[in-house]
């Protein structure tokens, strides 16, 4: 049997540090420079988070910021470009927006062959594998 003091308890101290953590993250990700390729990965991987949450509109602003610190930061074609163009082409398939997710995941297939790298290569690198 459960005490359930006891789960209360974890449960309270789990919230706790789910807030900190976010505010932490939030209080970090304020701090970071629009101009600045440090801070395309955080954006994005932010982004995601959002995305995994559903918060949709959230998720698309950050993935959005990443691009254009990353347009601003990187060469035509880089592979954080790709990541960045990837997850927002799943943001659009999770909003139901499947024309919209086939033009931006072209463009990062398309960017992936300019500079050699193979869609496969790249999201096994990323992602994991297929």
């Amino acid at each position: 049997m459960i005490n359930m003091s006891l789960a209360s308890s974890v449960r309270a101290k789990t919230s706790s540090l789910r807030f900190q953590s976010s505010r932490v993250n939030r209080e970090k990700l304020m701090k970071l420079k629009d101009d600045d390729q440090e801070s395309i990965l955080t954006l994005r991987n932010y982004g995601v988070c959002h995305k995994n949450k559903g918060n949709f509109e959230e998720a698309r602003n950050l993935l959005q910021k990443a691009e254009s610190v990353a347009e601003i930061e990187l060469d035509e074609d880089h592979k954080w470009k790709v990541m960045v163009k990837t997850d927002q082409a799943f943001l659009y398939k999770e909003k139901g927006k499947i024309g919209q997710m086939e033009v931006v995941m072209k463009e990062g297939l398309q960017m992936c062959y300019r500079f050699g790298q193979t869609f496969e290569k790249n999201w096994a690198t990323t992602y994991g594998k297929l």
